[in-house]
């Protein structure tokens, strides 16, 4: 029997990518003792079955199925694995074609492309996934939009003629026609719609219900294109599709994304027959009453205001108020299912107030205004102040101590990287974040924006469902108070005798830790015993993001990248750090959002910038980031190089002590 761990690197995955297979039923864990083993033989039979490694059946598939394929990046990567395999065979030429799949489906697929055009961020169909800037402060983007040329169109149109599967085809066909400027546009335009509503059609089940917006996405493009091209027959034969399409999935019970596709074909009301309109009555209806029924009553309402776009609706003065008055009793039942709390329940009968004028009689409103009063008096009682203070028992710090450090302090400082529970989890995150919604939804209902030197760096959107944003916030207070936690131990070891001297002879023993960085880690090591955080924190944050190109360039992945105008950049550590997620993740669940939160997103620390664009004040700088970039090191440490086929460009970072 295998350890998860052990399976993991047999198969050659992540261990979080074992664990969805186990939930996918591709595999069976069985509990042994305290731990959950895998069976060899199943383990083999996987890895037999498991993705190809011939090259052309791994183009083949990402070009032909779907069932692997959730987003365009996905086939991306497996057209980048293929090339990379080429490469190493030497088939240089046909890796270069391989390439040219791998840039297509790497951009991301934006719909309402000619909106986006019109703006000053001229992002199309084919919009890049990261922007950001250069070495020299240019606007950068990867893939960027400009990479697309004549070779690239005539590489599409290539696979839109000899490519079956209609999602790949779709897209292929696409891209010739956004880029070109010639006859072949209609034509390319009109097959890539038609494509697409093919890909509606065979989208794969999933119980996530992920790829039902992949369908979404499919009919919104197709009614794109059909209204660009001014093709009544195209958009006759998409709004079929789509309204067919919308009543499977409602009698499915998912709703969720007929609210775009309704508000899209609702814009082109004389395109659309007396039948098609009582059908998206109908379905209008059907989610309303659906979201209604479970509580939900947001998504009722956004369902329930569609019904001001129906052409019956908008020259009816009696029809526009029953609207009205079902938006009003919405927002009441919200206001008495949130009244735990006064100002969230006064808030939605304001909102039921402002709607009400003309539906609702005097005594109604003499009622609802006696409610809000009674709300915010609630409200009041639930904003008094109340005073703490905020206290660890020197026994507590003890135990904590004694649970991580041992006697040795090499022994100690891999602890402080290995073990379990010494990375925030994002697990514990959620579910706080979940119990805070449920108990105190006021401190989610509005936005926030975190703002550095007067520029807002992050946007946070209120609401009332659980959101990542919420979850990466609650994680975000967990690592800073973890830090101050970091701070005991170290403390700890510098009484035990740890010294800057110490601590570097141990990290330049490590794979992560190559000799041309030693001398810059050593001197932030010195600054950080002496008590100087600022130097601290600004030298250890360029010595992590070189680590990580490093690590990048062991594992034969570039480090620079070249822009159209044939200049040489240094990848981001966004790039650096993404190539890396795999490994981290088979260390952890948690790691790779831990190092993300610290150095790069904005929802957390997110160090790197603030400090590289001069935002970092002298004081701002403290110890508890200071520890946090500390344990990155640790971390990193305890990763080595195994080689396979002696080579470096093989080269795979695995965790080790």
């Amino acid at each position: 029997m295998y350890t998860l761990k052990q399976a993991a690197e047999k198969l050659g995955i992540s261990i979080v990518t074992l664990r969805r297979y186990i939930k996918q039923g591709k595999l069976t864990a069985k509990k042994v003792g305290k731990e959950y083993r895998v069976a060899e033989a199943d383990v083999e039979a996987l890895l037999t079955a498991s993705t190809p490694t011939n090259p052309d059946d791994i183009i083949a598939q990402a070009l032909e199925t779907n069932e692997e394929y959730r987003f365009e990046h996905q086939r991306s990567d497996a057209f980048s694995a293929a090339e990379k395999i080429l490469r190493e065979r030497g088939k240089t030429e046909q890796a270069d074609v391989i390439a040219k799949d791998a840039l297509i489906f790497g951009y991301r697929l934006i719909v309402q492309s000619r909106a986006e055009k019109s703006k000053t961020s001229n992002r199309g169909r084919f919009s890049p996934r990261m922007t950001g800037t250069d070495s020299k402060g240019k606007p950068a983007a990867w893939p960027d939009p400009a990479w697309i040329d004549g070779d690239l169109v005539q590489h599409a149109k290539m696979r839109a003629a000899s490519t079956k599967n209609p999602v790949t085809k779709a897209v292929y066909s696409d891209l010739v026609y956004e880029y070109s400027k010639n006859a072949d546009r209609p034509k390319y335009g009109k097959l890539a719609a038609e494509t697409y509503l093919l890909a509606a059609d065979i989208e794969p089940e999933d119980a996530k219900n992920f790829r039902y917006f992949n369908t979404q996405s499919y009919i919104l493009r197709a009614l794109e294109l059909s209204l660009a091209l001014n093709s009544d027959a195209l958009f006759s034969q998409t709004k079929e599709t789509a309204l067919r399409k919308m009543e499977e999935l409602a009698a499915k019970g998912q709703v969720r994304i007929l609210h775009e596709i309704i508000e899209d074909l609702l814009k082109q009301p004389k395109k659309l027959t007396a039948t098609d309109i009582t059908r998206i009555e109908s379905l209008i209806d059907a989610a309303a009453q659906q979201y209604f029924d479970e509580g939900n009553q947001h998504l009722g309402r956004s369902f329930t205001e569609l019904r001001r776009q129906l052409p019956a609706v908008k020259g009816d003065t009696t029809k526009q108020k029953a609207v009205q008055r079902e938006l009003f009793d919405s927002f009441i039942r919200e206001g008495v299912d949130k009244s735990a709390s006064g100002m969230v329940a006064a808030h939605f009968y304001a909102e039921a107030l402002k709607i009400g004028g003309g539906v609702i009689s005097p005594e109604e409103q003499a009622e609802l205004r006696r409610k809000i009063e009674e709300a915010n008096l609630q409200g009041e009682s639930e904003m008094q102040s109340h005073s703490f203070e905020f206290t660890i028992k020197n026994e507590d710090i003890k135990n904590y101590i004694d649970a991580i450090l041992r006697d040795d302090n090499e022994e100690s400082l891999k602890r402080i990287a290995l073990l379990p529970g010494m990375i925030p989890s994002v697990q514990r995150a959620e579910k706080l974040a979940k119990e805070l919604l449920e108990k105190y939804p006021i401190s989610q209902m509005f936005g926030s924006q975190s703002l550095q030197d007067g520029r807002v760096v992050a946007i946070t959107p209120g609401g009332h469902e659980l959101t990542e944003n919420h979850i990466l916030s609650r994680l975000n207070e967990d690592i800073q108070m973890h830090g101050m936690w970091l701070g005991f131990l170290f403390d700890e070891l510098k009484k035990r005798g740890l010294d800057a001297p110490t601590l570097a002879a141990f990290l330049s023993q490590r794979d992560f830790f190559p000799d041309e960085t030693m001398p810059a880690i050593s001197e932030a090591l010195a600054n950080y015993f002496d008590g100087r955080y600022y130097s601290t924190v600004t030298v250890l944050l360029t010595q992590l993001e070189q680590m990580l190109r490093l690590a990048n360039r062991k594992l034969g992945l570039p480090t620079l990248r070249s822009l159209p105008d044939g200049e040489q950049r240094v990848i981001y550590l966004n790039e650096a750090l993404a190539n890396l997620k795999d490994v981290f993740d088979g260390f952890s669940p948690d790691a790779y959002q831990y190092f993300s939160l610290v150095l790069l997103d904005k929802r957390g620390l997110g160090l790197r910038d603030t400090t590289a664009h001069g935002l970092l004040e002298f004081g701002g700088a403290n110890k508890h980031q200071a520890n946090l970039l500390l344990q990155l090191l640790l971390i990193l440490a305890i990763f080595q190089y195994e080689q396979k086929d002696g080579g470096d460009d093989n080269a795979a970072p695995m965790p080790a002590i």
